[in-house]
Parts: structure tokens; sequence; C-alpha cells
């Protein structure tokens, strides 16, 4: 009985049970009613309660009101919950207090949290300490974060040891890491074994991770699958990746589909990539569309296509030769 128990919580914490006003705030919360979730997380809160102090935190970090955010984190971090230290470190990163970050993330790990081991060593990466970095990393890796294993596994890559790379990728895949699996479908594409880079791919993909899902619609339709090949590019796409704008426009152009073809290639080209303007500046030409035709080739030459120049002077010589 959903109502008989919120009410049961609502006597606790009108009592002021902290405990029965963070699970009444969750209560509000799946049912959208915010305003009423947020003060009864922040009359726990200020009594200490953790899960509400995080939720807190949470909630005024994707408002992106970081201040907040890091206070009510740090309430409960000097309380020693260890995600919440590492939160606050995330809040301090976000805000270039990166000592601070560290900091917290160094009390997080001294009690077993696994992801600020990837934390200090992308901190150290970042601040080119390659070997400290790379230290964190195979600490973090060693006690099972996949993100460590995965970055281990760029280092080894970066480093030319593609043994140890490969080695650290397949224990961030088996993880469960995206970027990982994504690194594994390389391993094996770039060996000719397809249908394990597919495995792989399709693994990150489901994950959302958008380089698998454009190279399987492009390993789809180097096998003529068209229409596996444009669910894979879609779902690229649907990320903002415009390179599989683009795929999908020449793969519907190949389909005889002209208007498909365009309404993606124009998509493209408007996100800026200059092979689309310069199909969209050849397809209008083909119209007799010049104004538009000469628009997009313009575009593509700014764009630095490598074609685009000659093109555009071919173009305006044609135009100047009509007015003769």
């Amino acid at each position: 009985d959903w109502e008989g128990a919120k009410n049961w919580y609502t006597k606790g914490a009108e009592k002021g049970d902290a405990a029965s006003q963070c699970t009444l705030g969750a209560i509000y919360a799946q049912d959208d009613q915010l305003a009423e979730a947020l003060k009864w997380w922040r009359k726990a809160a200020e009594q200490g309660n953790i899960a509400s102090c995080y939720n807190l935190g949470m909630f005024y970090e994707e408002e992106d009101q970081l201040d907040k955010a890091r206070d009510w984190f740090q309430k409960a971090a000097e309380q020693g919950d260890a995600e919440c230290q590492f939160k606050l470190g995330s809040v301090y990163r976000d805000q270039g207090q990166n000592d601070k970050a560290k900091t917290w993330w160094m009390k997080a790990i001294d009690q077993g949290h696994k992801e600020s081991y990837y934390m200090v060593g992308l901190l150290l990466e970042e601040g080119r300490k390659m070997e400290e970095a790379k230290n964190w990393y195979s600490k973090g890796a060693e006690k099972g974060d996949a993100h460590c294993s995965f970055y281990l596994g760029q280092m080894y890559a970066k480093e030319g040891n593609k043994k140890e790379a490969e080695k650290w990728h397949l224990k961030g895949a088996t993880e469960g890491d995206a970027d990982a699996q994504h690194s594994m479908g390389l391993h094996y594409y770039n060996r000719g074994n397809k249908v394990e880079a597919k495995k792989w791919w399709i693994k990150a993909g489901d994950q959302g991770q958008t380089l698998s899902q454009f190279n399987l619609g492009g390993v789809y339709e180097g096998e003529g699958n068209n229409e596996v090949a444009k669910k894979w590019f879609l779902r690229a796409e649907e990320q903002g990746q415009v390179e599989a704008q683009l795929s999908l426009g020449n793969l519907f152009h190949k389909e005889g589909n002209k208007e498909e073809a365009e309404k993606w290639m124009m998509k493209a080209a408007e996100n800026g990539d200059s092979t689309a303007c310069y199909n969209l500046g050849i397809t209008f030409k083909k119209e007799g569309n010049t104004t538009e035709a000469m628009k997009w080739m313009r575009k593509a030459v700014q764009l630095g296509d490598p074609d685009a120049a000659n093109e555009m002077f071919s173009m305006q010589v044609a135009e100047a030769m009509k007015k003769k």
C-alpha cells in the first residue's frame, strides 16, 4: 500500500526522524514532486543523514549549482562516506581546484573506493606525470575498476606495447567498460577478425559508445547489409556524430533515395562536415542550381575540403563563360 507507506513515513518525518524524512523525500521524488522531496531531504541532511546529503548534492550538481552541491557532499564526506568524498572531489575538479579534488579522492581510496583510483590517475596524466598515472591506473585495475583497466591499456598502447595494451583492454572490456570493449573491437578488426570485432563493438554500441556504433554501420554496409548499417549509423547520429550523418547520406544515395540522401547530407553539412558540403555542391550543380552549388562549395573550401577549391574554380569559369 503505497499511500499507507507514505502516511507512515510522514508521521515519522514530522516527528523529526531523519531516516523517515529521507525516505519520504525519495517517495516525493518518484512522484516528481521535487519541491517536497528537497524539503524533506534538507531536513534529514541537516541532521547529518548521509543519503539525504548525497541526494541533495546530486540534485544541485545536475542543476549546475556546484557550490550548493559541494556543501552537501562535504557534509557527508566529513562523516567518512566514500561515495560523497568521491563526488566532492569531482565537484572540486569541475571548479578547477585539483589539489582539493585529489585530497578527497585519496580519502575515498583509503576506504577502497575504486573509481577514485581512475580520477587520481587521470589528474596525474593530465599533468604529464605519466609514470605516477600508470601506477594509480594499475592499482585501480587490480582492484577491479574497469575504467582504470581501459586507461592503463591506453597508456601501454601509446608506448607501442600492444600485448600489454590488449591485456588490460580485455580486462576492462570483460568488466563492462564500453571504451575498453571498443578497443577490443579495434584489436580484432586490425587482425582481420571482423566477427570478434563486431561482437565487442555491439557490446560497446549497446552501451552508447558512439565510435563502435559508427564502425558497426561501416562494417555492415561493407557486407551489403544496408538495413542493419542504417540502424547503427542512426544510433551514432542520435548522439550527434556528424560522420554518421554523412554516411547515412552516402548510403541513401547509393540506394537511389535522393530525398533521404539530401536530407542527411544537408544535416552533416550544416554541422560542418566538409565532404558533405562538397557533395551538396556537386548535387546542386547537377540540378542546375548554381547559387546553392556555389554556396556549399564555398563552405567546403572554408572547411578545408581538398577537392573543393578546384571544383569551385571550375564552376566559376563555367559561369563566366555563360555570361560571354
